[in-house]
C-alpha cells in the first residue's frame, strides 16, 4: 500500500470496496461510535483506493452518515493487488473492532480463491498462521451447522457469534456425537469453562450420559469446593461403563460413590 494523498471528501462520493471482509454490518456495531463521532468528528481518516471505494473504515463512514456529516476525511492510497485491500482491512478492523466468524470466513475464502495458501496468508499479514487455521475451520464449522440446523434450532446459531472461537469447535463436535442436541451443546458451550466443556466432550464422546443443567448448576453454586482428582485409569474405566449401564451422569455417579463412602466413614 502506497498513500497518495489525503482530501476531504463528500461522504456520499464514497462506497465499499467489494475487497472489504467486513459483510455483517448492523447498527448496535457502531452505536457508540456514532456518538464518538457527533462529539469529535471523525479522529482516524477512512482509508480508500484511487476509486475512493472504502478499503477500511466503514462503520466510521456508516456512524458520519447517521451523525449527519456531509464531508470526512480520507486517506487515498494505491494497493499492489486486491490482497493487498484485503490485508489493510482485516488488520486495521482486526485492531479497532472484533470480526464476526463470517466476515473471517469471507477474507479466508477470498484469500484461497486467490491462490494464497494459509502460510502465504500468514506471512503476508502477519496473523499467526494458527489462527488462520482456526478461523478457516470456525467458518467451515458454523456453514456445516446452519445447514443441518432446523428452523427450531436457528436462534441457536446466533448464539455462537458471542462463543470464543475454540468453543465453538468443540460444540460442533459435541452435535456430531449425537448425544446432544444443538441447544445442549450451544448452552454447555455457554456456561462451562473450556476445560469443563472438553472433559464433557470426553465423556460423550464414549457414550456416558451428561446433564449439561446440573453441570452448569454446579459451576455457579457457592455450596460447591472445586477438586482435581486423578482417578486410576481402570477405576475411571469402571465408572464410565457402570455410568452408560445405569443411564447417569458421570459426576452424578462418582458424587453418589463419594458421598456413600463420605458416609460410611463418618463418625
Amino acid at each position: 500500500m502506497k498513500v497518495l494523498r489525503r482530501e476531504t471528501v463528500p461522504i456520499d462520493r464514497l462506497r465499499v470496496s467489494e475487497w472489504n471482509v467486513r459483510k455483517e454490518v448492523y447498527d448496535d456495531l457502531y452505536s457508540d461510535l456514532v456518538d464518538s463521532v457527533m462529539s469529535c468528528g471523525i479522529i482516524d481518516d477512512i482509508i480508500v483506493d484511487t476509486n475512493y471505494e472504502i478499503v477500511s473504515g466503514q462503520l466510521r463512514w456508516l456512524s458520519a452518515k447517521k451523525a449527519g456529516l456531509k464531508e470526512v476525511p480520507v486517506v487515498v492510497c494505491q494497493f499492489e493487488d486486491d490482497f493487498d485491500k484485503m490485508r489493510v482491512c482485516i488488520l486495521q478492523d482486526y485492531v479497532r473492532h472484533d470480526l464476526s466468524d463470517r466476515d473471517r470466513g469471507f477474507f479466508i475464502k477470498k484469500c484461497l480463491d486467490l491462490g494464497l495458501t494459509p502460510e502465504e496468508i500468514s506471512r503476508r499479514t502477519g496473523i499467526p498462521r494458527s489462527t488462520i487455521a482456526l478461523w478457516a475451520q470456525v467458518a467451515k464449522v458454523k456453514m456445516e451447522l446452519k445447514e443441518r440446523a432446523g428452523e427450531e434450532e436457528k436462534s441457536e446459531l446466533e448464539k455462537l457469534d458471542r462463543l470464543a472461537l475454540k468453543k465453538v469447535v468443540i460444540t460442533k463436535r459435541l452435535v456430531d456425537t449425537g448425544q446432544l442436541t444443538l441447544k445442549d451443546a450451544v448452552k454447555a458451550a455457554e456456561e462451562l469453562p473450556e476445560r469443563e466443556l472438553l472433559q464433557v466432550e470426553k465423556e460423550v464422546t464414549r457414550g456416558v450420559p451428561v446433564n449439561v443443567d446440573k453441570r452448569i448448576e454446579r459451576i455457579k453454586s457457592k455450596d460447591t469446593q472445586l477438586i482435581y482428582l486423578r482417578l486410576p485409569k481402570d477405576l475411571f474405566d469402571k465408572a464410565v461403563r457402570i455410568a452408560r449401564r445405569e443411564r447417569k451422569d458421570l459426576v452424578d455417579l462418582l458424587l453418589e460413590i463419594i458421598a456413600e463412602g463420605i458416609e460410611k466413614l463418618w463418625y
